[in-house]
């Protein structure tokens, strides 16, 4: 058998087909939105007329794209794939995968750039070029597809949603896109792609950047822009307030439809800290505002979470120290349950000091505290209480012996009752028997229960929910009577009250 060996130039060939199939996974306005995008990063380019319209005989959509600025620099830019765009070295440019017709003319039936003097025709699975030809101001980019007349209303209302920039006017079946109101133009540092001149690569980077943050209509969903191209939808519970055009190249995968989580945080924290005054009260607790928590700056973060709670005297509830909470009760202060913050954006509020632990402002059991290892007549009364609780109130609860500074003979907080015998009578002796003082203790620590808030923090005692529940429980235990429960333990000895 004899070998043969074949050279080519090129490493790689390209399935016309199998590009054509991943392309078609493009939305059909998404195409047309490319070859838009490229006329508007052109600065010689003043006006685009695109025109899409159903062609009834040959039943096909045909798209026209038409700009009148300088054109391509070269013919190869229209069939090259992954050829140097110039545009990947500025950030303020859309372009860096160079992709955007051949995204186009790899779904059309047929289609055409045209060009300076020469015109590249596109058709079955080959290219024609032709050159020499009359010249033509700006470039047209045309094609045909099969995408069904029902898509024309679609694409025309996506198409609408550019953000048409100053110099530039852009028509849609001959209707000119209105400029949009912007509400406010904000700076900041975010992540972005450039070049770089040594590798070639694309790199992140930190750079300074201009967003424009535009009016979102009554029944609008907030949208994401890179240099006026919509990028993403934003999910609609987050309820942001504008339409958000970043004006620099956001770091994007080759679909460039998918904005990280992390990228939109950091957004979120710049649009708050450059803007946070144009936000309602009633805006103030929304999601996405919430989520830029762990980023936000001091006085912004402060002034919305003002404006969320109704004062700036925000602390941490603690689980345990009900005095503590009262504390912030009595000062007109308010609290801010664990689960409306992650960790992280907990840390960084409490670390600028907007907001505080109720615990550490006001004294808390914790402090200073140290386990106390039961006695037999301890944990003899600890199941005793059990009991009691499971009665009144229909679960199992847990229970904590320390010596501890705070100036309180017991508390409770999370199914959690703590027995602090530094100020309990006679210490250790107390648990010799129950005394009036201990039944006091029991019905006025198990009132704080039902807690607001998913139990998040113990009851104040000014509050109805605890004066009812004493009632309620002191009521039980009346028409209980204590020796129903002392006779469930024998062998615990009381002595007479």
């Amino acid at each position: 058998m004899t070998s043969e060996t074949k050279e080519f130039d090129g490493r790689f060939q390209v399935d016309t087909a199998g590009f054509k199939t991943q392309m078609a996974e493009m939305k059909p306005y998404q195409l047309v939105q490319e070859i838009i995008a490229n006329s508007m990063d052109e600065s010689s380019v003043t006006r685009i007329d695109t025109t899409i319209k159903f062609n009834l005989a040959k039943k096909v959509v045909e798209v026209s794209v038409i700009d009148n600025g300088d054109g391509f620099r070269t013919i190869h830019d229209v069939f090259k794939l992954f050829g140097r765009s110039y545009k990947r070295a500025y950030k303020n440019l859309r372009g860096r995968f160079n992709l955007g017709e051949k995204e186009f003319m790899a779904v059309t039936i047929d289609g055409f750039v045209r060009s300076r003097d020469w015109k590249v025709e596109f058709f079955d699975d080959k290219r024609r070029e032709i050159t020499g030809i009359e010249l033509f101001k700006g470039t047209e980019v045309y094609g045909t597809f099969d995408f069904g007349k029902t898509t024309i209303a679609e694409m025309e209302k996506e198409l609408a949603r550019i953000i048409v920039p100053h110099g530039q006017d852009l028509y849609i079946n001959g209707t000119k896109i209105a400029k949009k109101p912007m509400v406010r133009s904000i700076n900041g540092k975010l992540w972005t792609e450039v070049e770089d001149e040594l590798s070639g690569k694309m790199t992140r980077e930190l750079h300074d950047t201009q967003i424009d943050l535009y009016e979102r209509l009554e029944g609008e969903t907030a949208w994401i822009f890179e240099l006026g191209i919509p990028v993403q939808q934003l999910e609609k519970k987050l309820n942001v307030q504008w339409h958000v055009d970043v004006r620099q190249k956001v770091p994007l995968g080759i679909k460039r439809d998918v904005v990280s989580d992390t990228y939109l945080v950091d957004l979120y924290a710049l649009m708050v800290n450059e803007a946070h005054d144009l936000i309602s009260i009633e805006d103030a607790g929304a999601s996405w505002i919430t989520r830029s928590m762990g980023k936000v700056n001091a006085e912004p973060a402060r002034a919305m979470l003002t404006k969320q709670y109704g004062t700036d005297k925000l602390f941490i509830p603690s689980t345990s120290d009900f005095h503590a909470n009262e504390a912030v009760n009595g000062i007109n202060g308010a609290f801010i349950l664990p689960r409306t913050l992650d960790k992280d954006q907990r840390q960084h509020l409490i670390e600028m000091g907007v907001i505080k632990y109720a615990s550490e402002t006001f004294g808390s059991q914790t402090v200073g505290s140290t386990p106390v290892d039961p006695s037999a007549k301890m944990l003899k009364y600890a199941e005793i209480v059990k009991t009691i609780a499971r009665d009144v109130l229909g679960k199992d609860i847990s229970i904590s012996f320390v010596i501890s500074d705070a100036t309180h003979s017991a508390w409770y907080g999370i199914n959690n009752f703590t027995y602090n015998l530094k100020y309990l009578s006679g210490g250790e002796k107390f648990f010799d028997q129950f005394s009036a003082e201990g039944w006091g203790i029991i019905v006025h620590e198990l009132s704080h229960d039902k807690a607001p808030n998913q139990g998040e923090y113990p009851m104040p005692h000014s509050s109805k929910e605890f004066l009812s529940e004493f009632q309620r429980i002191s009521g039980f235990l009346i028409l209980k009577g204590k020796e129903s429960y002392l006779a469930k333990f024998p062998e615990f000895i009381e002595a007479k009250i």
